[in-house]
């Protein structure tokens, strides 16, 4: 573990602000996960972004050093955006927050811009910049106010100031944000509706698009209810849908193998067989596993807002 002073100039500084001006390439969605991760710690603790740093303070950063590199590396070229963000894909906008219906396979960020692959992030922050927004203080960035993997298709927020976002955050720390999910599954669960309760263990590669999960004693607890919506008997396949209590990382991936149905798609956790399904394969243009990100239901200026995909399973004529 990596481990940095403040100089005396910086005694005072909010701990964000601190972490971007020693980072000034990491994206601020990027710092406040690993604080939250305690992959950045202040004295061997976890503490909050607004956390003023003191004379004392030695801060603990356990990030890889690539990782590091990239983030210290004051960027000299603007990137360039080829791929648009699809306004008819945008379920609702104002100057809190961004909702998008991503499509299967586009990655939600790309932190080390190692290839031309472009970002849901990176597709906001151009598409809002060119209408109204202007990055400013330490909101340099829009902030994913959650992720979802990239072949999960479905809503997901973006939050394009720091009231919102921490806003968001402690909906989604408090576990009040409520989300549905819609899953094709191989085979029929068992019962058709239950809760599924097996903690999570992630063994770190040090890499997201890498991490593999298992269901481990010693992991972070982790609830999953699911229900039976359609069976294709003859095909051996299952509609279900999801409700992650929690939101551990591949969490509905990896529970939904653990109990004998994985994601049709899933090589990951659900192993060659579950890609036999030559009749899905062109579903949605879609490539990995089939996992959509149907409704969300959080509180937004003392109102709660329901929002559902436009896109989902059943426009694909099979249901």
């Amino acid at each position: 573990m990596k481990q940095i002073t403040p100089s005396s100039d910086d005694i005072g500084q909010r701990l964000d602000r601190y972490l971007r001006k020693i980072f000034p390439s990491a994206k601020l969605w990027e710092i406040y996960e690993a604080l939250r991760t305690k992959k950045i710690t202040v004295g061997g603790k976890k503490l909050p972004e607004s956390t003023k740093l003191r004379a004392w303070d030695i801060l603990g950063v356990d990030i890889p050093e690539e990782t590091l590199r990239l983030w210290q590396k004051k960027e000299t070229q603007t990137r360039i955006i080829h791929e648009k963000l699809d306004p008819n894909r945008i379920l609702f906008e104002d100057t809190d927050i961004l909702i998008y219906d991503k499509p299967s396979g586009l990655i939600v960020h790309s932190p080390d811009h190692k290839t031309d692959e472009v970002s849901l992030i990176e597709q906001i922050e151009e598409y809002l910049v060119t209408k109204w927004w202007k990055p400013s203080g330490t909101f340099a960035h829009p902030a994913l106010a959650h992720r979802i993997d990239r072949d999960t298709s479905g809503i997901i927020i973006s939050c394009l100031n720091r009231l919102s976002y921490e806003h968001m955050a402690e909906q989604f720390r408090t576990r009040k944000v409520e989300k549905t999910y819609h899953a094709l599954v191989v085979g029929v669960p068992n019962p058709r509706e239950w809760v599924i309760n097996a903690p999570l263990l992630r063994l770190d590669t040090g890499r997201t698009d890498e991490a593999k999960v298992v269901v481990d004693p010693s992991g972070q607890p982790a609830e999953t209810s699911y229900k039976v919506l359609k069976v294709w008997t003859k095909s051996d396949w299952s509609l279900v849908e999801l409700h992650p209590k929690t939101g551990r990382t591949h969490q509905l991936r990896v529970h939904m193998a653990h109990i004998g149905c994985p994601l049709i798609g899933d090589r990951r956790y659900g192993g060659p067989n579950v890609v036999r399904f030559p009749e899905l394969k062109d579903l949605h243009g879609r490539r990995g596993h089939l996992l959509h990100a149907q409704e969300i239901r959080f509180e937004l200026n003392n109102q709660e807002v329901i929002q559902t995909s436009k896109k989902n399973f059943t426009l694909s004529g099979l249901l």
